[in-house]
């Protein structure tokens, strides 16, 4: 047999496994679905350069305007404002004067502002797609482990990745270049509890931002 139809067969019988690896359980992607509440007791506080982006800061007319949260082929949202975990939060917050060129990009901030989580969320897991409403703003993922990019008016590459691993749910947002959001969601105490892992990185940041919540169910 040929070297070339060799690495084909392989490559066909490689795609179904990986497949299945990104499909959850469905008992899991059962118990992940409903409305949760944050557990303030058992949830890290919100780093302050987090907090201190949630604040609002008066508009600079130099600043281009806060697009939509990071997003493109395999994410939507319905409603207005938002942003994605977060969803109630105001698009365009900055943090405070002073930061890294990358802090000044408003895509960047928005992805910041996500650190501070909403206090209820309804969740909704699945093998062909997740989905997190806050209110009335809703955001998709499609799990199928591929990067799905977005280009903005202004030349800023937008993306994100899902992916099932096990019983582990990773969800990626990020700007291409500057900055990258990780969430991983599990369930703990036999499904009655969702963890959620949060980490943001990349160039605009001199060091790694983490926070680590836990919801209950509703």
């Amino acid at each position: 047999m040929s070297r070339a139809r060799t690495a084909t067969l392989l490559g066909a019988l490689l795609i179904p496994v990986a497949l299945i690896a990104q499909s959850p359980d469905a008992t899991i992607a059962d118990q992940m679905s409903g409305t949760w509440v944050l557990d303030q007791d058992r949830s890290d506080p919100l780093p302050a350069l987090a907090s201190a982006a949630a604040e609002p800061q008066r508009p600079d007319p130099g600043a281009p305007v806060a697009g939509a949260t990071a997003g493109g082929g395999g994410r939507g949202r319905r409603g207005g404002g938002g942003s994605g975990a977060s969803g109630s939060q105001p698009q365009g917050l900055g943090a405070r004067r002073g930061g890294s060129a990358g802090m000044r990009n408003p895509y960047v901030r928005t992805l910041l502002t996500q650190l501070a989580v909403p206090a209820e969320m309804d969740f909704a897991a699945g093998s062909d797609r997740v989905s997190i409403t806050v209110g009335e703003v809703s955001v998709q993922w499609t799990p199928d482990g591929r990067k799905h990019q977005e280009a903005q008016m202004d030349g800023t590459l937008l993306q994100n990745t899902a992916t099932w691993k096990g019983e582990k749910l990773q969800l990626v947002d990020g700007v291409e270049g500057a900055a990258e959001l990780k969430r991983e969601i599990k369930l703990i105490d036999d499904g009655q509890a969702l963890e959620i892992k949060l980490q943001l990185g990349g160039p605009s940041f001199p060091k790694k931002l983490s926070r680590k919540v836990v919801y209950v169910k509703k």
